[in-house]
C-alpha cells in the first residue's frame, strides 16, 4: 500500500476547484474570463432487487418537469440490456428528452465499476450542452456510499457534477424481509445500507400492502434513518420536485433545527440514528476536524482490514482461520457510520456551519448567519451501525472550545 493510501483524506467540496491557484488579472482591453459552468445536479437512486428503480426513472424521463437527462445505468452485463430496454425513451415533444445513456456492465457501482462510472460521467461532461440533469440507477445489490463520495471529491469531476439527492426506493410488500435477512459475520444488509444513506426513501407499491404492515415499515425505517423523508406511492408516481434538484448538500439542514437528541443511550448493534444536541458553547473548528479524521477515517480502515482477514486463504493454518473469523466477527460489530450531518456553531464565527459526510469523506462549509436570539446549539446526527451513543457524545463534548 501506498503512502497516499494511508493518508486521511481531505474532503474538497466540488465548488472549490480553483482554491490554491492565483487568480490573474485579464490584460487590458480583454473580456472578463467566463463564469465556470453551474455544475449539472446528480440524483443516485438505490434500491433493493425489484423495488421498482427502473420504473421511478421511467417516471422521470416521461414527467413535465422541464429537465433534460442523461442516465447512468449500472446493471451486470447479462442483464444490461434488458435493463435498458425496460426503461422508456420519451416520445413527443411534451417528455423530456433523454440525452445520453452509459451502461457500466462489470458489477457493483460501489466496486470495480465506480472508476467506470467516474469515467462515463466524464465523458457525459464532454456533451453537457445536451443535457442539465444526470440520473445514475444502481444494481439492486450495491452500496451507494463510495458512489455519493466519489461524485463529491473525485478530482476530474470537481465543478462538473454535484450530488443533488440520494434516493432509495423500497417494496412495501417485501421490505421487512429484506431488512431483517440475515448476513454471515462481517457482512452489511445490503438493503439496511441503502436505507441508511438515504435522503428520500419512496415507499414504492403500497397497493400490495396493508395500512398496518406499511406502518410497520415506517417505523423501522425511522429507526433506522430517522432524517430521511418517506414518501408512498405507487409506481413511483410522485411529485418530483422531493427528487430533483432539492439542494440537500448545499442548503442549511433545516430537519436539524427541529428537535434535540431523541432519548436512549448506550452501544446499539442495529442500524439507526443518534442525535446529539451540544450545550450553547461553540464548537473548535480544528479540534472538530481533528476528531472526525480520526472517527471517520479509522473505522475505514478497520472495516476494509477486518473483511481483508476475513478472506482467508484455502491453505491457511486452523489457527490462522479461526483469527480470521475472529476479525470478520469483530468488524461485524465494529460501529460503522453511514451518514453524519450538522448544524454546528463555531468559535469567532456568526455564521452557521453545515456539517455533511458520506462513509469516511466529510466537509464543513458557512452557511447564513444567525439570527439575532437564534438558539445556537450544535447538532449532530449520526446514521449506522453499533453506534455508541455515549462515546460519540464524549467526542462531540471534547471538540468544545475552552471556557
Amino acid at each position: 500500500m501506498s503512502s497516499d493510501d494511508e493518508d486521511v483524506p481531505l474532503a474538497v467540496p466540488l465548488q472549490a476547484s480553483g482554491a490554491g491557484k492565483p487568480a490573474q488579472a485579464p490584460a487590458p482591453g480583454a473580456a472578463a474570463p467566463a463564469a465556470p459552468p453551474t455544475p449539472v445536479p446528480v440524483t443516485l437512486i438505490t434500491g433493493y432487487l425489484g423495488a421498482g428503480k427502473t420504473t421511478l426513472v421511467n417516471h422521470v424521463l416521461t414527467a413535465k418537469h422541464g429537465y433534460r437527462c442523461a442516465v447512468l445505468l449500472n446493471e451486470i452485463a447479462d442483464s444490461a440490456d434488458i435493463e435498458r430496454a425496460l426503461v422508456k425513451e420519451p416520445e413527443g415533444r411534451d417528455a423530456s428528452p433523454l440525452a445520453e445513456w452509459a451502461e457500466l456492465e462489470n458489477g457493483c457501482i460501489c466496486c470495480s465499476a465506480k472508476n467506470d462510472m467516474v469515467r462515463a460521467l466524464e465523458a457525459l461532461m464532454q456533451q453537457r450542452s445536451r443535457f442539465d440533469y444526470v440520473l445514475i440507477e444502481t444494481t439492486g445489490l450495491a452500496n451507494p456510499g463510495p458512489v455519493a463520495a466519489a461524485l463529491w471529491t473525485d478530482e476530474q469531476l470537481e465543478s462538473s457534477v454535484c450530488l443533488d439527492c440520494i434516493v432509495t426506493v423500497v417494496d412495501g410488500r417485501h421490505v421487512e424481509r429484506q431488512l431483517g435477512a440475515p448476513r454471515p459475520a462481517g457482512a452489511i444488509n445490503e438493503a439496511q445500507q441503502q436505507v441508511a444513506f438515504a435522503d428520500v426513501v419512496l415507499l414504492n407499491k403500497v397497493d400490495l400492502a396493508g395500512e398496518e404492515q406499511l406502518a410497520r415499515v415506517e417505523g423501522t425505517i425511522r429507526g433506522m434513518n430517522a432524517e430521511a423523508a418517506i414518501l408512498r406511492c405507487q409506481r413511483c408516481e410522485i411529485d418530483l420536485a422531493r427528487i430533483l434538484n432539492t439542494g440537500i448538500y448545499s442548503a442549511v439542514m433545516q430537519g436539524l433545527q427541529a428537535a434535540g437528541a431523541e432519548p436512549g443511550s448506550g452501544h446499539d448493534s442495529r442500524v439507526g440514528t443518534v442525535t446529539i444536541l451540544l450545550p450553547g458553547r461553540p464548537l473548535d473548528l480544528p479540534r472538530l476536524r481533528h476528531w472526525l479524521d480520526a472517527l471517520l477515517w479509522e473505522q475505514e480502515q478497520e472495516q476494509e482490514q477486518g473483511q481483508g482477514q476475513g478472506q482467508g486463504s484455502e491453505g491457511a493454518a486452523a489457527g490462522a482461520a479461526g483469527g480470521a473469523a475472529g476479525a470478520a466477527t469483530a468488524a461485524a460489530a465494529a460501529p460503522v457510520i453511514f451518514r453524519i450531518k450538522g448544524l454546528l456553531h463555531v468559535e469567532g464565527s456568526e455564521r452557521k456551519h453545515i456539517l455533511q459526510g458520506v462513509h469516511e469523506i466529510y466537509d464543513v462549509v458557512e452557511g447564513p448567519a444567525w439570527a439575532p436570539g437564534e438558539d445556537r446549539r450544535s447538532k449532530v446526527v449520526l446514521i449506522g451501525r453499533g453506534l455508541d451513543r455515549r462515546a460519540l457524545e464524549r467526542g462531540l463534548h471534547s471538540c468544545l472550545a475552552p471556557l
